[in-house]
């Protein structure tokens, strides 16, 4: 019955969606903007991410975007022009499910950051509500930001980038990764084009995924090269981690993630390797799984590591060094 679903899934999903496939491009086009007040960029020492404000204290993104001395900026748009609002903070406290960060490709990648000072509503700054209720199979979702916008080959915009996806059914993607052996539920939502070429890429991590106006999901991973047919990628479940989230805002840092039902019944492969390849130049860490058919996989390949843009980033954090 499993299988019949999700066949069903694809079928009818792929006939509903065919007519589009000459306008499919990775990211999508150049967000208005107006749209995205709430994004904000997370850059780290070892990746570039993006995060959502969802207050003027805190932000949300991926626990995958972790790591080092940690950026955040706000207001931005144009990543080459500085616009009087625009806000630069670094973290005061980062909340994760697990307090030894521990993350699956399907639970608990989530990241809360409260920032060191608070930002104010501007022009180009204003935050986005959390969900009042779950997303449906079948809705369309806007996702943005500052990925590349090709894929196997890496073109970085200047400018956040903004496309519509389709919000599918967990056991699509069950389909879409048999090698992973992800659990038959889990705390993600599947969204992305079946036909292929419009996804969330490289530093897209971390970044929103909203469905019918509402904060949904959070960028956590998908296929390496992204945008390929029958590929969706997955995004941490915003909804069902809403009481952890309320309760550390309201003080109760304490409070854990609720555990995963099925997460003790998962089997992971005995013959999967781990390998560390360490890019000493950039400072740059990457974690690979080989699997039995030598096919390797990126865990955070949705996060682009080392330096993008090297000098626009310079330039942004002596700016505000600057006006500090």
């Amino acid at each position: 019955m499993v299988l019949i679903r999700v066949l069903a899934n694809l079928l009818i999903l792929q006939l509903s969606y065919a007519q589009k496939s000459s306008e499919l491009v990775i990211g999508g086009d150049e967000c208005n903007i107006n749209e995205h007040r709430f994004l904000a960029i997370v850059h780290t020492d070892i990746s570039l991410c993006t995060g959502t404000l969802i207050n003027q204290e805190w932000v949300l993104t991926a626990a995958h975007c972790d790591g080092g001395n940690m950026d955040i900026y706000l207001g931005v748009h144009n990543e080459s022009v500085r616009y009087d609002d625009e806000e630069g903070r670094v973290p005061a406290e980062k909340f994760f499910c697990l307090s030894s960060r521990n993350f699956t490709k399907w639970d608990k990648d989530i990241m809360l950051i409260r920032l060191n000072i608070p930002v104010r509503n501007s022009a180009h700054i204003a935050p986005l509500s959390l969900p009042s209720s779950p997303p449906s199979v079948g809705s369309v979702c806007r996702v943005m930001g500052w990925g590349t916008i090709t894929s196997p080959n890496e073109t970085y915009p200047d400018v956040p980038h903004c496309a519509n996806i389709n919000l599918f059914d967990y056991e699509v993607c069950l389909a879409a990764y048999p090698e992973f052996g992800l659990p038959a539920t889990s705390r993600t939502l599947c969204a992305g084009i079946l036909e292929g070429g419009k996804d969330t890429c490289g530093t897209d991590s971390g970044g929103p995924l909203i469905c019918n106006g509402q904060f949904q999901g959070i960028v956590s991973w998908g296929d390496n090269p992204c945008a390929q047919p029958h590929k969706p990628a997955l995004y941490t479940k915003v909804f069902d981690h809403l009481e952890w989230i309320q309760s550390i805002i309201a003080g109760n840092t304490n409070v854990t993630c609720p555990p995963m039902k099925t997460f003790e019944k998962v089997k992971r492969r005995k013959c999967n390797i781990l390998v560390h390849l360490f890019y000493i130049s950039n400072h740059i860490q990457l974690h690979w799984n080989i699997f039995p058919d030598n096919k390797l996989f990126l865990h955070s390949n949705r996060t682009a590591f080392g330096v993008r843009n090297a000098q626009n980033s310079a330039a942004r954090i002596m700016s505000h060094l600057i006006s500090a």
